[in-house]
């Protein structure tokens, strides 16, 4: 009698384990990450970080830690604005900023020192390198597959 409790809870889990495993590589969304500091290099805590997509609507806000982090995880794709402000410092302002699938965007911001009425736009495009991970990743069209699928069958050997 307890072997085969034994043998149907194995079965259970083995089930539920399996059964993650897709789960996980279907990632649909982006993060954005990064550090707040000040001019001096300093750890900028309490920074409020809003993300919005102005063609959504969707507005996400965080404020960074003790030591200037912040993460906005689980964003959909899109075309994105991000604002860091903090009182004593100029708000800093990235505008028109892409996010794809799986991307974890990293940005480090230096907040000058201002009010939070003076706004500075950074109009410099963050850097495409992704530096909390060595994933690479990107999206291919139907059409790239197809065409490189015909390439492929015409160059392989018969």
């Amino acid at each position: 009698m307890y072997r085969k409790a034994f043998v149907a809870l194995s079965a259970l889990a083995a089930v539920i384990v399996f059964a993650a495993f897709p789960a996980v590589a279907q990632v649909t969304t982006a993060d954005v990450v990064g550090h707040v500091t000040d001019p001096n290099g300093l750890a900028v805590a309490g920074a409020r970080v809003r993300v919005s997509s102005p063609s959504t609507g969707l507005v996400r806000e965080t404020a960074s830690s003790e030591t200037g982090d912040f993460a906005v995880t689980l964003l959909p794709p899109g075309i994105y604005k991000i604002s860091v402000e903090k009182q004593g410092f100029s708000t800093a302002v990235y505008d028109q900023i892409e996010l794809v699938v799986g991307q974890k965007r990293t940005f480090d911001v230096t907040l000058k020192i201002g009010s939070a009425s003076q706004i500075v736009t950074v109009t410099e495009e963050a850097p495409l390198i992704e530096t909390t991970s060595s994933e690479i990743q990107g999206s291919v069209s139907p059409l790239e597959v197809r065409e490189n699928c015909r390439w492929w069958t015409a160059t392989s050997p018969a």
